[in-house]
């Protein structure tokens, strides 16, 4: 499997030529919303704490509720049941 910090077109290209499962990175609500488009629904929120933690995650639960995430950077084991949580978070 592929994981990455963001996305661009080349390395979604690649991991779809490998048939690797991708898990694109995104911190923004419209990097989301355009990987929704080109069939992503499992992402990872990376750096997640510092783009807003979990508050982004749980303000993105209501217009985007078929995306997944696994926030990753600056989530320790104090945070991560939190994380946890959320409706909108599988790992």
């Amino acid at each position: 499997f592929i994981v990455s910090p963001g996305f661009t077109p080349t390395l979604g290209a690649a991991a779809a030529d490998a048939g690797l499962p991708y898990l694109p990175g995104v911190s923004t609500v419209s990097e989301a919303m355009a990987l929704r488009e080109r069939g992503f629904r499992h992402l990872k929120f990376f750096p997640a704490e510092q783009c807003g933690g979990q508050d982004f995650l749980r303000a993105l639960a209501a217009p985007l509720p078929d995306l997944l995430f696994c926030p990753t950077g600056g989530v320790d084991l104090a945070k991560a049941a939190g994380y946890l949580t959320l409706s909108n978070v599988s790992c």
